[in-house]
């Protein structure tokens, strides 16, 4: 058998060396093994920025095409509820930019992964700024995973911002919505206020929406081949007829049963 390992590094400057916006650096190893037909490769971001923002985070490559037969491809991770198959995946970081570090800070991260029967999306951007013994926090989030077959999709979004006095809250905004389809539409979530200026005061608000029919009570998927064979075996769904303007020139022995046997004439044609 073959195998074969790749170690090397891989750089991009856009739009150019000298003017470059973004700035891509990449450690990467991969392995090419024959034996158990797997493809696989780990890189990692490093000493890459653009506009000037630092960039980090981690990307990987799968592919099987013997035992466990399998695909998988993702910068930055996978959405919070999957699994990945077991294919040797290393921990990975989200693809990461800090906008501000320091006070204020301003951090954001995403990921995109496409697995043999998913794709998959999300990102997140936090904030936290302090002054004079308060502090400003909150989040933005979004998580998203398509199923292809059968199609499927389920969007997570989350926010939060909360003002604070040292570590006693005075007042935050929380909001959670889950929104899935098709067949059926169903959306829910929930929405919180909290005031603790002298008491701690929370107005929580839930929903849940279900919209359009279930896929179970729709029709059973059919086999459209088969059917179509079955049609086409059918004696019953065939005519044999003499061309326009053409009459009968001999006498015919009797004939097989029609529902048995399917006879055209020399110059005759099917239907």
């Amino acid at each position: 058998t073959l195998d074969i390992a790749f170690v090397g590094v891989v750089r991009a400057a856009l739009p150019a060396d000298d003017i470059a916006i973004l700035t891509l650096q990449v450690n990467f190893f991969g392995t090419l093994d024959f034996k158990t037909g797997r493809l696989q490769f780990d890189a990692s971001l490093y000493d890459s920025h653009i506009l000037g923002y630092t960039l980090t985070g981690d990307m990987a490559f799968r592919f099987y095409w013997l035992d466990d037969a399998n695909l998988l491809l993702t910068a930055g991770g996978f959405n919070p509820a999957y699994t990945p198959p077991p294919m040797n995946l290393p921990q990975l970081s989200r693809i990461s930019i800090v906008l501000f570090e320091g006070n204020p800070d301003v951090r954001a991260e995403g990921y995109f992964a496409v697995t043999s029967n998913t794709v998959q999306f999300g990102a997140r951007i936090e904030l936290n700024y302090g002054v004079h013994g308060f502090s400003v926090s909150g989040f933005l989030s979004l998580d998203a995973v398509v199923t292809l077959i059968p199609f499927h999709f389920t969007s997570d979004a989350a926010a939060m911002l909360a003002v604070r006095s040292g570590s006693d809250t005075l007042f935050s905004i929380k909001l959670d919505l889950t929104l899935e389809g098709p067949l059926p539409w169903h959306a829910h979530g929930t929405a919180s206020f909290e005031i603790g200026f002298v008491f701690t005061i929370t107005i929580s608000v839930s929903f849940d929406i279900t919209v359009g029919p279930s896929l179970a009570t729709l029709l059973a998927p059919i086999d459209v081949l088969a059917e179509l064979l079955a049609a086409l075996s059918d004696l019953g769904n065939w005519r044999s007829r003499l061309p326009d303007g053409s009459n009968q020139a001999a006498t015919l022995r009797p004939l097989p049963d029609p529902t048995q046997t399917l006879v055209v004439q020399p110059f005759g044609l099917l239907d």
